[in-house]
């Protein structure tokens, strides 16, 4: 049972998603700015992963080997606003010479900084 025509007995699969340009973002880091904007316009629920996949230009099944889920991408996007604000925190702390009232001023000033900084209001994220 052998083929004769060009094409014949080859498997045919969906098509593949476009392939991205060399020197691009990183896939992980595509998911996490799609699921930004998914996640702050449309809001966490009604964001499904296939939605954050096409938007990051890839399948759903794809975005599984990055990300374990929509969880995921949401704890990464928190986490991403708390480390700098930590770190800053404990920096401010360390500044006995400043009145307490000064440093935590300077730390809420650098919050809404680091939140406003992005194309997204990641601080919509802590109203989930």
């Amino acid at each position: 049972m052998g083929t004769t025509g060009a094409g014949q007995g080859r498997r045919v699969g969906r098509p593949r998603a476009e392939r991205r340009p060399t020197g691009g973002p990183a896939p992980r880091e595509e998911l996490l700015a799609a699921a930004a904007e998914l996640f702050t316009t449309r809001g966490y629920a009604a964001t499904s992963t296939r939605a954050v996949a096409e938007r990051a230009g890839m399948r759903q099944a794809s975005m599984y080997h990055y990300v374990s889920g929509k969880e995921d991408l949401l704890a990464e996007l928190l986490e991403s606003t708390v480390k700098p604000s930590l770190a800053y925190a404990r920096e401010l702390l360390a500044d006995d010479g400043a009145p307490a009232e000064r440093r935590l001023r300077e730390l809420c000033r650098a919050d809404v900084e680091l939140l406003c900084a992005g194309p997204h209001n990641l601080g919509a994220l802590y109203l989930l």
